[in-house]
């Protein structure tokens, strides 16, 4: 089943666009020169950090506040073992 989609997959040809693979560069054979064909703006790389910074955030918070809580010293050392 899965085993056949990867072996497909592997046999690709990276001479024209039949692949599911998106290069940022690409260089035609009768060319010298590669052409950028990356879509990535400066919007879309902030809005990845906003994204990212509120999804992990959080951790970041609880881990602070969990570091924070376990230095206190509430009990004596004997009374922890």
């Amino acid at each position: 089943g899965i085993l056949i989609f990867f072996m497909n997959s592997a046999e690709a040809s990276l001479q024209n666009n039949s692949t599911a693979v998106q290069f940022t560069w690409l260089c035609p054979r009768d060319a010298d020169v590669c052409k950028n064909t990356s879509d990535l703006t400066y919007f879309g790389w902030v809005c990845f950090s906003l994204l990212m910074f509120a999804n992990l955030g959080t951790d970041l918070i609880g881990g602070a506040k969990l570091i924070y809580n376990s230095s206190q010293a509430r009990h004596s050392f004997g009374r922890r073992i």
